[in-house]
């Protein structure tokens, strides 16, 4: 029992001193951006929708001063009951460079964006719990599983255009740490009340979702 209690408080001192959790967390992630850039990609309907857009864009016109223009690509991004026109345009400045879209840039834009969804996420997580720093490493360990290695991450982050599936999620958790502030006295501002509903149009024009409809009825 005395010599687990030594290797168990030895362990715990390591974590704490070198920030092991935060080095294996850093590597599990970096691992899944590397497995996801060098893997094979599908792009399913997406030669559809957005690619009718960014075909415009990169090979017909980019001039969205034209009103016909406006509207094609616009046009472009419709897909069932979605309107992916911000998603749409951050594909085509991720690729501008190239002057064509690139899958992998895709890829990437997917993975960066999904990223900053797990730091937000984890951003509310501290926000809501009182966690020392060792606590902070651990659920940011978890909460990095729980996003880089199920079989959805896989599924959705090895298949272009993922952005239009986390631009909506991005902007749900910025309206999170926007409305929920640890000052209770906190009165909504006109700034911030501009910011939400901008992000609710955002996600809406990304991704077809019902419950930012409400929440723009909600703040008007």
């Amino acid at each position: 029992m005395y010599l687990f209690s030594k290797i168990n408080h030895y362990i715990f001192s390591q974590i704490n001193r070198n920030f092991f959790i935060n080095k294996i967390n850093f590597l599990f992630v970096g691992s899944s951006l590397v497995l996801i850039l060098i893997s094979d990609y599908k792009i399913y309907d997406g030669f559809y929708t957005p690619l009718r857009s960014l075909y415009f864009l990169f090979y017909k016109s980019s001039n969205l001063l034209i009103l016909d223009n406006l509207k094609e690509i616009i046009e472009g991004t419709l897909h069932n009951d979605s309107v992916k026109i911000f998603p749409s345009f951050l594909e085509y400045i991720f690729s501008i460079g190239f002057n064509y879209w690139n899958p992998r840039m895709s890829l990437f834009l997917g993975f960066l964006s999904w990223l900053l969804c797990y730091g937000l996420f984890l951003k509310i997580i501290i926000k809501l719990f009182e966690l020392n720093e060792l606590d902070k490493q651990i659920y940011s360990f978890f909460i990095s599983i729980c996003f880089f290695s199920s079989l959805f991450y896989f599924t959705r982050f090895s298949i272009v255009f993922a952005i239009h599936r986390t631009l909506p999620i991005f902007c749900a958790l910025l309206i999170s740490l926007l409305l929920f502030k640890n000052n209770k006295k906190y009165i909504l501002s006109n700034i911030d009340l501009s910011i939400l509903i901008l992000l609710c149009i955002i996600a809406e024009f990304s991704f077809a979702s019902g419950i930012f409809y409400g929440q723009i009825h909600f703040l008007h």
